[in-house]
C-alpha cells in the first residue's frame, strides 16, 4: 500500500478483526493454512486522519493433480495413434508432453496425436501439467511401432511358395482375363505400388536376362516394408 504524507500506522485485518503485530505495508503469511482463509484488509492512518483499503480474499487453490494416466501404445509403421491425461488444478492447465524425457515440440493439450507413426516415435512419453500452484508428471508410459502386415513372397503372385515364369502369367490372367486376385502386394514384383504389366516385364527380366531380383520380402518371406495402398486378401505361399 502507498498513501501520502509522513508517519503513516498500519494495521491489517483479518475478517474484520486486527491481526496482532501486522503493522507493516505487507503482511505476509508464513505456512498457509485452512485457518488463514477469508477477507483481509489494512487501515492506514496519519495525522491526517484513517482510510481502509477495499478488502482482498485469500483463498484455496486447488492443487494439480491427475486424474487419468496415460495408456502405452502398440502400433503400426504408417498408422495414427494418440496419448492422452487426465487433470484437475486451479487455473488454465498447460501441457507438457515428453519423449524420452525431452520436450516434444507443439505437444501442449491434453491429447497428444501422431497422425504417421514411424519407428522414430518409439520410446517413453510422460506428460507435465501445470497449474497456478503446482506441476505434476504423469506416469511415464512406452510406445512401441512396429512395421504390420501379412508375410508374403514379392513375386509369387500365384501364392504357390515359388517365384517363376508361372507368376507373370498369373498376372496377366489377372490383369486381361479377369483372373482371380489373391495377393496385390505379392503380385507387385517391381515394388512400385501398382501391379500391372511393368511386374510381368519385370518378372521376366530377372527370370531370363539376369535381371534384378524383386524388392523384399524375396526370397524369404517377411513383411511387406513399402507403404501403400495395395492389399492381401489371400496369400498361402509362406508358411
Amino acid at each position: 500500500f502507498a498513501a501520502g504524507g509522513a508517519s503513516i500506522s498500519y494495521q491489517w485485518r483479518f475478517e474484520g478483526v486486527d491481526i496482532s503485530g501486522a503493522t507493516s505495508s505487507n503482511l505476509l503469511i508464513a505456512g498457509v493454512t485452512p485457518a488463514d482463509f477469508g477477507s483481509y484488509e489494512c487501515t492506514l492512518t496519519n495525522m491526517c486522519g484513517s482510510t481502509t483499503s477495499l478488502s482482498a480474499m485469500l483463498s484455496e487453490s486447488a492443487p494439480t493433480a491427475i486424474t487419468a494416466q496415460p495408456v502405452g501404445v502398440m502400433g503400426c509403421i504408417g498408422a495414427p495413434f494418440s496419448l492422452s491425461v487426465g487433470a484437475t488444478g486451479t487455473g488454465v492447465l498447460e501441457y507438457q508432453w515428453r519423449l524420452d524425457g525431452v520436450d516434444i515440440a507443439g505437444a501442449n493439450a491434453a491429447t497428444y496425436t501422431v497422425d504417421f507413426a514411424t519407428t522414430g516415435d518409439n520410446g517413453s512419453y510422460d506428460c507435465i501439467v501445470t497449474g497456478d500452484c503446482t506441476s505434476v508428471l504423469s506416469d511415464a508410459v512406452t510406445v512401441t511401432v512396429e512395421l504390420c502386415g501379412e508375410l508374403i513372397r514379392r513375386g509369387d503372385a500365384n501364392s504357390d511358395g515359388v517365384v517363376n515364369v508361372a507368376d507373370a502369367i498369373f498376372i496377366i490372367n489377372w490383369q486381361f482375363l479377369s483372373g482371380p486376385q489373391l495377393c496385390l502386394k505379392a503380385m507387385d514384383s517391381n515394388d512400385d505400388g501398382l501391379v500391372n504389366v511393368a511386374d510381368v516385364v519385370f518378372l521376366i527380366v530377372w527370370a531370363f536376362q539376369g535381371g534384378a531380383e524383386p524388392p523384399a520380402p524375396f526370397s524369404a518371406c517377411g513383411i511387406d516394408p513399402t507403404l501403400d495402398s495395395l492389399s492381401c486378401d489371400a496369400y498361402t505361399g509362406c508358411p
